[in-house]
Order: C-alpha cells, then structure tokens, then sequence
C-alpha cells in the first residue's frame, strides 16, 4: 500500500476491496487490521464489504472477529446477509448456539433474511447438541416464508440427535424427508430399537423392509426387536412367522433372539398350550421348527417352575427331528434345582450327556446346587467339582462363594479347602467370606437351625416375579454377549 501511494496514486474503495480480498484468502487478519486502519486514514469510509472481507479473514481467530465486530458497530455500518452468515459462522464454530439464536433474532427484526448456509449451520449445531425440538422448529421457521428447502444432511443430522433424545415427533418427520435418502445402518438399528422401546411396531417393520429393499443383507440382530415387540402384544403367530421369515432367509434364531419370546408366554399357560399347537401344526406341514423355539418353551416352564411341562416338552424334541443341546440341559436342571428333584436331574442328566450333550458350567453349577439345596452331605458336590475341572471347565467365583458358605454353615471343615482351592484358582477371597467361614463353626455353638422358606412367608405374586427377573437376570448376560458377537462378526 505504502508503494501506491509513494507514487503518488490514491487508492480508492476498490483498491482497498482487492487487497482485502487477497488477505481473506489467506486468513490474514491482522493485515486486514491494518489495511482498514489505512482506509480510515486516508479519509476512506470503510464499507459493508471491507468489514465482510475482514470477517472472512478473521474466522479462525474469535479474539479478532469479536474485535472487527466492534470496529463494525462503531462505524455505523449495518450487516447484511453476508455479515451475519460470518459472524453466525464463528457462533456456530464455538458451539455458541445461544449468541447463534439472539443474532438470528436481530436479522429477523431488522428484515434482513437468513441464508440457506446460515439456517443449516445453526439447525445442525442445535441438533449435534442434543437440541432436535428447536432444530424442528428452526426448520419450521425458515422454510414457512422461503421457496428454498434445506438440505437433507441437515435432516440426517436431526435424525440422529431426534433417536439419541428420544424424540418421538422428530424421528418421525426427519425419516420422512430421507426417504429417498441411504441411511447408515447403525443409525436404522437406533432407530428399531429405539421403537421397540416405544412400541412402535409399523416403525420396526417399515425401516426393516426399507433395509431389505436397499439391498441389505438381513441378519438376526435385525429381526430381534420384531420378536420382542410381537411377544409384547402376544402376537406369538407373528413371531413363529418371523422365525419362519428368518429361515426362508437362512438365519438361525439364536437364544438371544428368543428371550422376550419365553418369557412373554411364561405369563398365561394358555398361551403355552396354543402356541404350542401351532409349531406342531408347522411341523405337521413339513415346516423346520428350531431347537431354540423348543427350547424357549422349556423356559417359560423353567420360569413357571412347571418341571412336568418341562420334561414333557424335552421328551417332544424326537417327534420335531430335533436333538437337545447344552442349553436344553441347563434349563431343565435349573427347574430340577428349584424343585429339589435330584433324582429326575440325575436321571435326565445320563439321558443327554449319553445322547452327545456336552455339559457346560451352568449345568455343573445346577448340580453342585441341586446337591447343595436337597443333601446334607456334600460329597456328591466335590464329585461335580471334580468333573468339571477335569474336562477343562473352571469354577465360577460365585459357585465357590456358595459352596464354602453352606460348608461353613454345616460346621463342614472342608469349608477351608474350598477357599485354599479358590484362591489356587486365581479369585479373591473377600474378607466377609473368610470371616463367615472362620465364624461359622468356632464362636457360634447353637445347632444350625432350619433354612427358613421364603415361599412360605412372602406374597406369591411377588415371589413370581423376582424369581422370573432372577431367571432372566442371570440369562441377559448370556444373551447380550450373544448378540454383541453376532453383530460384531457381520461388521468384521
């Protein structure tokens, strides 16, 4: 600038418009600074134009955008469009969505109108920050007096943070403006279980057959919330027709999947007995019923605490071509367990493991209770405990914690080779439990009084449904982990 004017040339507005141009492609803002210091001293008013070129050059650095503000104000020049689209622009780079909101105020009482770019930077931000209400109603503001409609990845954005928030109204009116739009899959799978949660059934089977029409290669994880909200509403024909549909498919329904299946016909034998009929009926026609089909009505018994339906659905499993696998074995044993039948356990115990069934350490853990809950000898325990190490299986730390607590409460000195063992084993003995043992059989001299039945002294609608969450307590782990693997095999 000095070299223009050393030649005697004044420089003029739209000199000083070109050089401020080149600075704000650069980001140059303390040049920019001095460019219009330059102007003002050379008599020259600096115009709306200069202090947008200023703005634009001064977007990475807030301290000089708030600076050129001032510098803006205290010269009388009025922002337009392009002003606001730059100082909104650094409101929404520091997430300042309450200065976004009282800036759009003021261009909206001043007449000056939002661009599109201003409108889609600041509904994103309201939605990246958990806000998709006023996101809607920003959108809704806008585009009631503009032709021009925002972009669908402003939609797309509002989706995501509508399912994060759990906003009903939102989900809804931003999948309707991606229609036409390919969803990321894991954003789907939020927005199924997120209307599982809600009930929302024609949601679930819309975004299902939206995924399948796309191309998308349905897995179990995807059919699972459809199960859920049908054994909800005690649709059980429309879930034998979705484990049908999965087949037809080539999925296998997994235990996971099968869950809210059992345990929603747990709650009326009426809906046992006819559900039932019905997989007789499909495999009366030559239709394939899965084991895991069975098996969810051997739970629901289990959770019943019914050990004759129980068995009685085992003993069906030739009459389906079907063979018990270790999960068949784990329920019957724990409904063995809860009627203290050591016989029938045993008994059904040499059936399967003679049919090829492969104990697991939930079925020696029934075992060892079994004997804990019907014996007051304990050396079938240690026989259990036994087998299980020698084919590999370790001990759990709870099913040690149990038995080291009844030894010591029989006054049985074994009680501290199980600890010694527990430790040999890798686990922490807790003091509670090292103090229990200790006490048990030294300090407390009156005879072991009888276990009182809890059965006997509670209400029993309330003993059914804290033995139903007991059951479905110790079996959701098994079936997340299930579930989270099956998932994480499709992405590898």
């Amino acid at each position: 600038m000095s070299a223009i004017q050393k030649r005697g040339i004044q420089p003029t507005l739209e000199t000083y418009h070109s050089i401020l141009f080149v600075l704000a492609q650069n980001e140059l803002a303390e040049e920019a600074l001095a460019i219009l210091a330059d102007m003002q001293s050379s008599g020259i008013r600096p115009d709306v134009l200069a202090f947008n070129l200023i703005l634009q050059a001064a977007m990475p650095n807030p301290q000089v955008h708030a600076h050129t503000r001032d510098l803006m104000k205290a010269a009388y020049v009025s922002p337009n469009s392009r002003s606001y689209e730059l100082i909104l622009g650094q409101w929404v780079e520091q997430k300042n969505l309450e200065m976004c909101l009282q800036d759009l105020q003021t261009m909206f009482d001043t007449g000056v109108a939002p661009t599109m770019t201003i409108m889609t930077d600041i509904v994103g931000l309201a939605a990246d920050i958990g806000r998709p209400r006023l996101a809607l109603d920003l959108i809704n503001a806008y585009e009631a007096g503009e032709v021009e409609r925002l972009p669908v990845s402003v939609w797309i954005r509002v989706l995501i943070s509508s399912v994060e928030e759990h906003y009903d109204a939102g989900i809804e009116l931003a999948l309707q403006k991606c229609e036409k739009v390919t969803l990321d899959e894991g954003l789907l799978m939020d927005i199924v279980h997120f209307a599982t949660r809600r009930g929302n059934l024609p949601l679930v089977q819309k975004i299902l057959e939206d995924l399948k029409l796309k191309g998308a290669k349905l897995k179990e994880y995807h059919y699972a919330p459809l199960i859920e909200l049908h054994a909800a509403e005690k649709n059980f024909p429309d879930v034998l027709t979705v484990f049908e549909t999965m087949h037809q498919n080539g999925i296998a329904p997994t235990y996971g999947s099968t869950m809210a299946f059992s345990s929603a016909l747990s709650k009326d034998w009426d809906n046992v007995d006819s559900t039932y009929h019905l997989i007789e009926a499909m495999r009366d026609r030559g239709e394939k019923v899965d084991l895991v089909v069975l098996n969810a009505f051997i739970r629901a018994a289990r959770i019943k605490e019914d050990l004759h339906r129980a068995v009685g659905f085992y003993h069906a499993f030739p009459s389906f071509g079907i063979s018990p696998d270790p999960r068949t074995l784990d329920l019957l044993l724990a409904n063995c367990a809860s009627h203290k039948n050591d016989t029938l356990a045993n008994e059904l115990w040499d059936e399967l493991v003679k049919g090829g069934v492969q104990p697991n350490e939930q079925a020696y853990r029934s075992m060892i209770h079994l004997t804990l809950r019907s014996m007051t000898d304990y050396e079938a325990c240690f026989h259990w405990l036994e087998e299980m190490k020698s084919k590999g299986i370790t001990p759990s730390k709870a099913l040690y914690d149990t038995l080291a607590r009844r030894l010591a409460y029989r006054r049985d000195s074994r009680a501290d080779m199980v600890l010694q063992e527990m430790q040999e084993q890798g686990y922490q003995v807790s003091g509670a439990l090292r103090r229990y043992v200790e006490h048990s059989g030294r300090f407390d001299k009156t005879p072991p009084r009888k276990e009182a039945s809890l059965r006997q002294t509670t209400d029993r609608m309330i003993h059914d449904k804290r033995r139903m969450f007991a059951v479905e307590e110790e079996e959701a782990c098994e079936a997340q982990k299930e579930l989270h693997e099956e998932a994480k095999s499709t992405v590898a």
